[in-house]
Order: C-alpha cells, then structure tokens, then sequence
C-alpha cells in the first residue's frame, strides 16, 4: 500500500533510510512552526503527536538521582516501540531510579503506565552499551488482533522510567539519538501501532541541558543574539543593513528568527543586488551555520504585506558536527539583511514573538549540536530608526518578478555525423545586464565547435557570433576568450566598459541572443552541452556570471539546460536514464554520466543509489577533487526553484563504490497550488575520472528503502507519494 509522505518529516526518513542521516527529524523541528503556519506541508509541533524525554530537575549534585521519563503524547493506537538515548557515561550512571541499582546490557528501564496490559502479552528487550553512554530498549505487545478488538488503543502515558546518578557535576545533555541499528528512525525512536505498522505523524522532543552553566554574575543568561544596524539615521531610498550578530553562544547549529518592520516605511532586499526578499528568501552571508561538510539547509516563510521575516537555517548533519568536536566558534554573524527606506518618520526593526513560535526568547529560537533547545541568552533589539525625507522624494516600492534565465536552445536534438546543430544563447528579462562570462562544456570526441555563418573551427579566442544584445559599440565593448578545445570546453565573456553612459540611456538589453555557437556532429551518439561549473569561475551559477549596468553581480536568475543530443532509444523509453558524453575512455580521461528524468507529472523528489566500480573509477568535481562523503553531484536542472524550499541529502561510500543522494521539495503544498510542473530534465551530473581502461558499468544500486522495497531509484510527487512503476535504465557499460 502507498503510503502518504507529504510531510517532510516523513519524506526526510525516506531519503535518510539509507542515508543513515542522524538527527534530520530533530532538526526539522526546528523549523516545524515556519512551514506549519505557512502551508502545513511540515508537523507543526503542538502538545499533539509527540514523543518526549522529560527531566524531574535540571540541576543536581553528584550522587543525586536525576529521573527521566519517556512520555507519550497523542500517539494513536500505539503498540510498540524502540528507542536510542546517548549520555555521557563520564558524568552520569543510568541506574534503576528506585534502587540506585547500575543498569546492565540487558536492564530494561522501569516500566511506565503504558503498554503494560499483560492480556496482550508483553515482550521487552534492551541492547545497552554503557561503556559509550547508550540505552537502547524497546517494548511491545505481541498478542495485536487482541488488543485491536479491544479497541481501546493507548496513546498516551509513560513508557519507561530512567534514573541518571550524577558522577560529575558538568553540565551534560541527554537525549534521543539516531544510530545505524535503528534505520529510518525519527531521532532515535520507532513507534508501531496495533497493525504492526510504523507511525511517522509524530515529532521528538530533546531535554534541556543538565547543570547548565550560570554566568559569573550568577544570572543564566550570558549569550546574546543582536541586530545591529549601520545607521539610525536615513534618508528616503537608502538601504539600511542589518547584520544578525551572535555572541558567547557555543556550538550552534539551527535557528529560527522572526523579525518585525513596518512595510509603509522598510522593504527588506538583498543588500548586494537590492532584489527584494521574496516569501522563501533567507538572508544571505553570515559565518556560522554556514559548513557544507554539515548540510546546511535553509527555510523561509516571510509575509512583506505583513512587515514579517521568518526564517531559519539548520545543519542536517548534527551527529557529523558534534563528531568533530569543533565548533564554528561562540561568535558571528548569521546574515546581513537590507532595508530599502521608503518613507520620511521614525520607525523600528525588532525580532518579535509570533504565535507559531510557541516558547520562543523575543521571536528567536537557537538550538546547539545535540538538537536541543539554547536559552541562557538575551536578544539585543536595535535603536529607532529616525528617517527624513531626500531630495528624490519618496521610493515606490517594487513589485515582485518572475526570475529571468539565460538558455542554450537547440535548433535540433537528432543530427548524424557532418551535419551542424545550432546552439542559440538566449536570456530573458535579465535586468539591465550589461556584462557576462559563460563556461560551456561538450565532448570534443562527439562535437566540434564551428562558425554558424563559415563552418570554420572555432580558436581558443573564438566567441560566438550572430548576437544581438551587448552590441552597442557607443558603450565600449570588451569581448575576450579562453577556450580549451582539446578538453571541450567554451570560456567567453563580453561588457561594456562604459557602463555610466549606457545606465544613463535608459535603455537595458534585459532579453534577445548573446550568440550562437554551431557544433558539428563527429560521432552519432548520446551527448550533451551544458552551461557547467569551473575553478576559474568560483561562485558562478552553472557556469554563469551576469552583471548590470551598475557593476552588480546578478544572482536571481534560472538556468535552462538543453536537451540531450542523439539520446539512446533507451532514454526516451525510461523514465530514468543514464546518458554517458562517451563510451569508452582511457586511464586518465573524464567520463561524465548524466542521470536524466523524462514524463514524470507533478515531480517533486528524488533519490538515487549509484554504484561504480572503485577500482576502475572515481568520481570527481569539476575543479578535479576527488568526491567526498557529503558531495553533492551538481548540474541539476530540477528542484531548484528556492519558492518551493528544495532540501539535498547525501552520503557517499567511496570506499564501496556508492553514492546515495536526492532533492526535493519540502513546500509541496505551494507547489501543488502554483501548478508549476517540473516533468522532466537533469537529476545530475557526474564526472567519473577512468583509472583502468577495461569494461565496467555505472548503475543503479537496488538497496532496501524505508517501506521494505528494493529499490536503486526513489521518484515522488507533489503528492508526497512515491511513484511505482517508473521505468529505469538500470546500468550503462563504459569500454
């Protein structure tokens, strides 16, 4: 049976199943509230649908016993369940709290009031290991058709009893933790209900921090969350920036802020561009919550009719952080948001608590690196801002708009060897572009680069012709070259040097052809050319940068990839196909497969299990390092839009030959009402450098998913439901 995983808790366990991502779910909860009130498509975490481990005291001293309950709220018809609790076995002892008895490998907790019917027949097991700190023990009733008749389901009450003796008194957290032997579960826990089937509706809920340090003054709170603006005084149309500041706020690893302003007098943009912030826009820049090695995600929910920021960041990866033992530091920054003025008074910027942020510390919610919740901080409102009127008079505030893109469009997908296919370079509603460099690779063994209009060759300083914006010689044009033919690669660029008489105009080239490029076919086979990523040009947007007439670096606009060329008849059957630039290659050489989705309605997500031979193969970034555990494959041309809040998971083995990665969108609701439909392009990208040259495959690896099916690609829709029956090229063979 299909089961409903529009939640992104529940899709998140999907894609983590074989991930073994820890602690995604508690970090989730982090976030829960933003997309709750937004659009439901995320648990909003009431006292409904929980499960929580709660502390009698949060402070005692060594020798004293600190009881600890595993409560259960609202969980319907429960009948089992297996939970994984980590502590610190240098500071506390896990004793039975009665005795003071030492638990054992073997000792279950004490029993609560909760599946202990004996008429359905109890059955308890525990695995401890109290060498590392873990109690791993679960219970459940083994007479189900007895205890469905019944119909009196329990829901809610204690099920087990803990007591932690205190051998140090250090401060020390204690709480549910994922771990490799419990697969697929919510921050540690798994719950069954009287059918034998796995509840998902439900969030975790972690302690507070036992003998939590006080401050030298004796008061808690000895951190501070600020934000801290560059002026106070301001004239109509100045952009004002706010800087969130953090300080003395150890190991930080998600947040979530809610920040107020008056929309008649602010209109918050990008400070950079000046793009206005858009409902799913989180500010930018910041240096903590920041390292990839950590999967850092990001989720919005703002309201500008409302004067309303609400956003978060979070590291998926919080067993990975806490590993390494290091922290980003107790202070920095989380992101600099601007404040366009737009009228003459006085007004105020302040974080402001929200009825969808229950508990929070004046609209802020800080969590550290065991997922739980930080409060020994205080919140540093700004000043008022006093803002007068400028010769200009008083700044209209803009209306949002649809992205522009820059594309490559084919003039033809099919074409045998000798004949010539055109490769227009087109932009669209790219506001007053004025500069642009551009990195577009192609098999040099399947394609040749030539002159549209001569059939010549292209040089490594060639650029393409037949282009109709950036053309006015009155505004000085520069065009250059690098391109590096043997390797397939085109690098070329144009601007205007006179960029102050061309804004003073009036007239931007925001949409027409930067050129058009021919590639003679060499060889009939599968292959692609796409806009793609380069060490020379870090930071670019696949491949891309695009400027205004202000110098500006331009952000805020789609890449629209083409379609594969000469593609198998095994790509256009499948849904999932496997395309590779091409067949054979030596010691040395790059083969890049590309994993495309074909006819798939209302797509929403995705996971694939890729399995090489490591011995033959390895899989490498386009700078030439060699993948790593968390390296996401890049050249995705879907689950990109940032309004629908797309989320990546990944965990590598290279080792075993394995990448395991997805994407998807966590705002399903939205997308569903938008009706924006994403049926087809690029999953991903990715560049295997050949280390032997002999026969191996790249395929799809079947592995166990979370509901039991073996399977080496997962496809969802905007439903949450995985899609059965995709049709899925299994392998290809190289050499």
């Amino acid at each position: 049976m299909k089961k409903n995983i529009c939640r992104v808790l529940v899709v998140a366990l999907l894609l983590t199943s074989v991930f073994a991502i820890s602690n995604l779910d508690s970090v989730l909860d982090a976030f829960s509230s933003i997309s709750g009130s937004k659009n439901g498509s995320v648990n909003a975490k009431t006292i409904e649908n929980y499960l929580s481990l709660e502390f009698d005291k949060e402070k005692a001293q060594v020798g004293e016993i600190i009881l600890a309950k595993v409560n259960a709220y609202s969980i319907d018809n429960l009948a089992g369940f297996q939970i994984n609790i980590k502590y610190d076995p240098e500071i506390l002892e896990a004793v039975d709290p009665d005795t003071g008895t030492p638990m054992k490998r073997k000792t279950f907790p004490k029993d609560g009031d909760i599946l202990v019917n004996d008429n359905y027949k109890v059955l308890t097991m525990a695995s401890n290991n109290i060498e590392e700190g873990i109690l791993n023990f679960g219970k459940t009733y083994t007479f189900f058709d007895e205890y469905r008749k019944s119909g009196n389901g329990e829901n809610t009450g204690t099920l087990a009893v803990i007591g932690f003796k205190v051998l140090k008194e250090e401060p020390v957290s204690v709480g549910f933790e994922d771990t490799v032997t419990m697969p697929g579960g919510i921050s540690g826990t798994l719950l069954y209900d009287w059918k034998g089937n796995r509840i998902t509706n439900y969030t975790t809920s972690q302690p507070f921090t036992i003998n939590e340090k006080d401050s030298e003054d004796g008061n808690d709170t000895y951190g501070s969350l600020s934000l801290e603006l560059d002026k106070t005084y301001a004239e109509v149309g100045d952009v004002i920036e706010a800087v969130i500041k953090v300080d003395n706020i150890n190991y930080l690893s998600a947040f979530q802020l809610n920040i107020k302003y008056d929309p008649e007098f602010l209109q918050p943009v990008n400070p950079d561009t000046l793009e206005p912030f858009k409902a799913g826009t989180v500010p930018e820049g910041g240096t903590l919550v920041v390292n990839e090695e950590y999967m850092p995600f990001k989720i919005a929910a703002n309201d500008a009719e409302k004067g309303i920021l609400n956003f978060g960041k979070s590291y998926s990866l919080l067993n990975d952080y806490r590993l390494s033992g290091q922290g980003e530091g107790s202070t920095g920054t989380l992101g600099t948001i601007g404040f366009k003025v737009l009228k003459e008074g006085n007004t105020s910027i302040s974080f402001e608590d929200t009825i969808t942020m229950p508990n929070s510390i004046s609209g802020t919610m800080l969590y550290d690196w065991y997922g739980n919740k930080i409060t020994n901080y205080s919140v540093i409102q700004p000043e008022i801002i006093i803002i007068s009127q400028s010769d200009d008079g008083p700044v209209e505030t803009p209306s949002p708009e649809e992205p522009g893109y820059i594309e490559i469009k084919l003039d033809k997908t099919s074409a045998k060897a000798g004949e010539i296919i055109k490769a227009y370079i087109n932009v669209n509603g790219i506001p007053n572009l004025a500069a642009y460099q551009l990195n577009i690779e192609y098999d040099a063994n399947v394609l040749e680069p030539v002159d549209v209009n001569t059939g010549q060759p292209f040089r490594e300083n060639t650029s393409p012709s037949n282009g109709d914006v950036l053309m006015n010689q009155e505004f000085g044009i520069i065009s250059m070259a690098s391109n590096n033919l043997s390797k397939g690669i085109l690098n070329f660029g144009k601007a205007y040097s006179y960029m102050e008489e061309y804004r003073l105009s009036g007239k931007p080239e925001e949409s027409g052809t930067i050129g058009v490029i021919g590639f003679k076919v060499l060889r009939e086979e599968s292959t692609n050319i796409r806009f793609e990523n380069t060490s020379t040009m870090p930071n670019g947007i696949s491949g891309t940068y695009l400027s205004n007439w202000y110098g500006e670096r331009l952000t805020n606009y789609r890449i629209i990839q083409p379609e594969t060329i000469n593609a198998s008849s095994s790509v256009s059957e499948n849904n999932v196909s496997i395309v590779v630039d091409k067949s054979s290659a030596k010691a040395g050489e790059i083969i890049t497969a590309t994993f495309l989705l074909k006819g798939v309605e209302n797509f929403a997500g995705y996971q694939l299990n890729v399995q090489y031979d490591p011995e033959v193969l390895v899989p490498v970034q386009p700078s030439g390092e060699v993948y790593g555990k968390r390296t996401m494959p890049g050249g995705s041309t879907v689950i990109n839009n940032e309004e629908f809040l797309p989320i990546s998971v990944v965990s590598n083995d290279l080792e075993a030959g394995r990448l395991a990665f997805g994407k998807l969108y966590v705002d399903m609701t939205s997308l569903r009402s938008s009706g924006y439909s994403e049926d087809g392009g690029v999953l991903a990208e990715i560049s295997f450098k050949v280390l032997k040259e002999e026969r191996t495959e790249i395929t799809f690896e079947r592995r166990p998913s979370a509901s039991g099916t073996t399977l080496g690609v997962m496809i969802f829709n905007w439903d949450g439901y995985e899609i059965p029956d995709c049709k899925v090229q299994e392998s290809v063979v190289i050499n």
